[in-house]
């Protein structure tokens, strides 16, 4: 999990969100299409059990529906338009299954699956999404996370050779987040408490680090010397920019 030297990987948050509509298949070609070797993702269950791919614990924001994304089988989801929110011209965009985006990526890019446990359980989770990354090939391609600490553990021993990464806002939590959920392959964190002082001790356990969401371009060149693995952004096309101009003296390299 060692970025390409010398800068970290270029990952798309939500897609390139900055750009279309974060979490469809439009965000994440115009992520690919600036570059991205990953993209971070998000993960709800339908009312029938099956894996989707939004951020909101409800439709309301990114669709022309109302309601949580829990009281909505999946054939009533595909109904919703997931795209004129943002701009007209993505008129017609839908919310995609996890599957249909773990086809449209596989050879193209990584993904980083968000498991959203954290303020709706969904009972089963992590076997579903675990399930369809192995019947679509794609474990070496794929890291499996959630902010939940429960969420991270049951995943971890459900895992059986998937990375499973703990997502935190504050760095500072790390040691208390590490004993919470038994051990994580990667963690990713909230860029503005992310410091020399606060990466050094996962860089110490040589945990790969992502960091997120890096817009301001002098952000991604103050995170980029910090030697993580990765940084998402709603702009990737931007931050691969920012990262080809180079950043004064190289990026500290993650062993």
């Amino acid at each position: 999990m060692s970025p390409p030297a010398p800068s970290p990987w270029v990952v798309g948050h939500r897609g390139a969100s900055g750009v279309a509509p974060e979490n469809t298949i439009a965000a994440f070609q115009e992520a690919i299409d600036a570059g991205a070797a990953m993209c971070e993702l998000d993960v709800h269950l339908t009312k029938d059990g099956l894996p989707v791919v939004i951020h909101d614990e409800r439709v309301d924001r990114t669709t022309n529906g109302v309601g949580p994304v829990a009281d909505w089988t999946l054939q009533e989801l595909k109904h919703l338009d997931a795209g004129m929110w943002f701009d007209r011209r993505f008129r017609g965009q839908r919310i995609p299954t996890l599957r249909e985006v773990l086809r449209f990526a596989r050879g193209k890019m990584k993904l980083f699956l968000e498991l959203k446990t954290n303020k709706v359980d969904y009972p089963g989770i992590e076997e579903a999404v675990l399930l369809e990354v192995r019947e679509e090939a794609m474990a070496e391609e794929v890291i499996v996370g959630s902010f939940n600490a429960q969420t991270v553990a049951r995943a971890r021993r459900l895992a059986n050779g998937i990375s499973v990464g703990g997502i935190l806002e504050d760095l500072r939590g790390f040691d208390r987040f590490l004993e919470e959920t038994g051990g994580v392959d990667v963690l990713s964190a909230g860029h503005v408490w992310a410091t020399e002082e606060t990466v050094r001790p996962v860089h110490g356990r040589r945990i790969p680090l992502f960091l997120w969401t890096v817009n301001e371009e002098d952000e991604m060149r103050r995170c980029a010397r910090l030697g993580v693995v990765g940084l998402m952004s709603d702009f990737p096309k931007v931050l691969a920019r920012v990262l080809s101009e180079g950043l004064g003296g190289g990026v500290p390299g993650v062993a």
